[in-house]
């Protein structure tokens, strides 16, 4: 076996994962993270460019 596959990421839900991601939010104006829109984008991101995944069924993102 390979070092990876004995290390064990852990894991985080979609409702943690979104918490987090809302707590970290630092800034301030007014605006916080900028919406519902910006918000997505930031999950799409950390999970598109960092593979950062929500554990279970997560989110499903569909091009529009």
């Amino acid at each position: 076996m390979h070092a990876k596959e004995d290390a064990k990421m852990p894991t985080i839900g979609a409702r943690d994962l979104l918490l987090l991601l809302i707590g970290l939010d630092d800034s301030p104006t007014a605006l916080g993270l900028g919406g519902v829109t910006r918000i997505q984008k930031l999950l799409f991101l950390l999970e598109s460019e960092e593979g950062i995944r929500p554990a279970g069924d997560g989110f499903h993102f569909e091009a529009y």
